[in-house]
């Protein structure tokens, strides 16, 4: 299953496994979802990037998860304005 999902980042960062996790809190899926999500392999420091600039400006991101399930892989993730 893939999921395309406009959400709001709540948090983000590193861990010490070395993956990048994202908290996204879902805008336009029903039932909606707040959960924590890994960065897909290969895109790690680029999601994380993406991911601070939604935080620090506000702006909403679109993203292709593989589930809408705690820790699925997020294969995508573009920033856009509001």
């Amino acid at each position: 299953m893939s999921l395309w999902a406009t959400c709001k980042v709540t948090s983000t960062g590193p861990a010490e496994d070395g993956n990048i996790y994202i908290g996204l809190r879902s805008l336009d899926v029903n039932p909606p979802f707040t959960n924590w999500f890994k960065a897909v392999e290969g895109e790690r420091k680029e999601m994380l990037a993406t991911a601070l600039t939604a935080i620090s400006t506000g702006n909403n991101v679109t993203t292709l998860l593989t589930d809408s399930k705690p820790y699925s892989i997020i294969n995508r993730l573009y920033i856009h304005e509001n």
